[in-house]
């Protein structure tokens, strides 16, 4: 029996899903170190504060947090990681998401917002 290949479809609407979810927004909350406090490691990752398979979207949903503290925000679910170290995600994502609109993919010299 031959093999078939399985077509993906909706390419355009995968790349336009990902582009949403790791795109400029990603790579400019990638700039900032770990929002967690007194971590401040580099390099980081964009954490989604919502999934997008739980209604989360682009914009106002990311954040940076080193490796260690993505892991480690997979493993105990967001609740328990803000109330962990006390810390509300949606809030951090927002700024970051206020950074990204009034100065686009350019990381300056301005303030953190943590």
């Amino acid at each position: 029996m031959k093999r078939r290949r399985i077509k993906r479809r909706n390419k355009e609407r995968r790349r336009r899903l990902f582009d949403e979810q790791f795109g400029k927004r990603a790579e400019f909350a990638r700039g900032f170190p770990c929002i967690i406090e007194g971590c401040g490691k580099w390099p980081t990752q964009a954490a989604h504060v919502k999934s997008r398979g739980a209604g989360g979207k682009a914009e106002s949903n990311i954040v940076s947090l080193c490796l260690h503290h993505h892991t480690e925000q997979h493993q105990l679910g967001i609740l328990s990681f803000q109330a962990k170290y006390q810390i509300d995600l949606q809030s951090q994502a927002e700024r970051i998401e206020k950074l990204f609109q009034s100065h686009g993919q350019h990381i300056g010299d301005y303030d953190l917002p943590f």
